[in-house]
C-alpha cells in the first residue's frame, strides 16, 4: 500500500497523510515492504505489476526467497542499465 500521491487527493496533504499513517507499514525496525515492478502505464484492469521475489506461499523458516518469515527492506537499487535490482531482506519480528 502506497499512501503518498493518492489518486484524486491534492499533493499538499501527502506529507501529513503519509506521516500520520506510517505505522501502517512500519513496526519499529520492521518495514512491511515487498518490491514490485510496474510499467510506465501503472495499474490497469487486471494488471497490478509483478512481484520481484516470487509468490509469498513459501514455507516459514525455509529461508527461501519466498519465505513469509522474511520481508524486503526499503530502498531497492537498480543497475545502471535497468536489468538488475538489489535489495536486502530482514527476518520478521513480533510487534513491540
Amino acid at each position: 500500500m502506497f499512501l503518498a500521491a493518492m489518486a484524486g487527493v491534492p499533493p499538499l496533504i501527502d506529507m501529513v497523510a503519509s506521516s500520520a499513517i506510517t505505522c501502517v507499514r512500519n513496526n519499529g525496525p520492521q518495514r512491511f515492504f515487498q518490491p514490485w515492478i510496474i510499467d510506465q502505464y501503472g495499474d490497469r484492469d487486471n494488471y497490478y505489476g509483478q512481484k520481484v521475489d516470487g509468490d509469498s506461499n513459501g514455507i516459514p523458516g525455509s529461508y527461501a526467497i519466498n519465505d513469509p518469515a522474511w520481508n524486503a527492506m526499503a530502498d531497492p537499487r537498480w543497475s545502471p542499465d535497468g536489468t538488475a535490482i538489489s535489495y536486502w531482506q530482514a527476518q520478521t519480528i513480533a510487534p513491540a
